[in-house]
């Protein structure tokens, strides 16, 4: 395989284990294989795919990520339901704490037993750190059943604007990755705001990173955050950020924040439906910190402002 189409194979395979640890599943080497177009079978299909998942073993390494590759599992055999070799191998390799705490041997030659309750631990680990690219976000309390919110276009939308294909919405970076509801906001917006504000949206996120894929949650967190400054039907023109602006201002402690910190926080909050953002204010609220500053900036830290 050429390395150009290795960078591919590797940012299509990373992306995919990423969206799997959002929804808490595994997948099999042979599912993997179908995803980048080689033959699902055979020493080859091993070969390819074991050396795909070598470099984001590493690459998670690297990011300080739990080992996305351990949600890669074998399809049948006497191991089916964990991974292969090659990953027990990698983490001997590396030195990994769960090798290092069995004693008896190869990691790859423990009991099932064993072995299957160290990847349960390890698929645990990229579920916690994943999900939260899952949780609510700024189209959360929008039904695709009640639409008709969302549909209402502001002023100054086009009447006449063609709606945007399925492939045309496709070269937003991981459009496929947004909640349904978001994809059928953002499909309304640009169906009345015409190709060319559609355009120009893709643009600007595409001009953030030349290799989206690797840096996912982070460009997951920019892209809602562009989505944060389209206007909310009904509020009188305000956007999303303007809104959750509003709510930051009056969060005991905010004003001594950095201005890093405050752009952070009201991004962050804007991408939140008006009910999980009341419960995320809550949780900074209830951190225990007797200085408001210090509880905000605690709560940034746990969620790893990707600035």
């Amino acid at each position: 395989m050429a390395s150009n189409n290795i960078h591919s194979a590797t940012s299509t395979i990373s992306a995919r284990l990423i969206v799997l640890a959002m929804e808490r599943r595994t997948t099999t080497y042979e599912e993997l294989a179908g995803l980048v177009g080689i033959p699902n079978r055979g020493n080859q299909m091993a070969k390819t795919i074991g050396g795909l998942l070598t470099h984001i073993f590493h690459f998670c390494i690297e990011k300080n990520w739990p080992h996305l590759t351990s949600l890669v599992v074998r399809k049948s055999g006497t191991n089916a339901g964990l991974p292969g070799s090659g990953f027990w191998n990698l983490l001997e390799e590396v030195g990994a704490e769960e090798a290092k705490a069995y004693t008896s041997g190869a990691l790859f030659c423990a009991p099932k037993n064993v072995r299957a309750s160290i990847a349960g631990y390890l698929q645990l680990r990229c579920y916690a750190y994943f999900e939260k690219l899952n949780g609510p976000s700024v189209f959360e309390e929008y039904h695709i059943a009640d639409s008709g919110r969302l549909q209402r276009p502001p002023s100054g939308y086009s009447k006449n604007a063609a709606a945007p294909t399925d492939s045309e919405l496709a070269e937003i970076p991981y459009f496929n990755l947004l909640k349904e509801c978001e994809r059928e906001f953002i499909k309304s917006r640009f169906s009345r705001c015409g190709m060319d504000e559609l355009e120009e949206f893709i643009s600007l996120v595409l001009n953030r990173s030349a290799d989206l894929p690797m840096t996912l949650p982070s460009n997951l967190h920019h892209l809602r955050s562009r989505f944060a400054g389209l206007r909310i039907p009904g509020e009188g023109g305000k956007t999303y950020y303007e809104v959750s602006q509003e709510v930051c201002w009056h969060i005991t402690g905010y004003k001594e924040l950095r201005v890093d910190e405050q752009q952070f926080l009201i991004r962050h909050l804007a991408a939140r439906s008006p009910l999980a953002r009341d419960r995320e204010i809550s949780i900074i609220n209830n951190l225990g910190f007797n200085i408001p500053v210090a509880r905000i900036r605690q709560y940034l830290l746990n969620e790893e402002n990707p600035t």
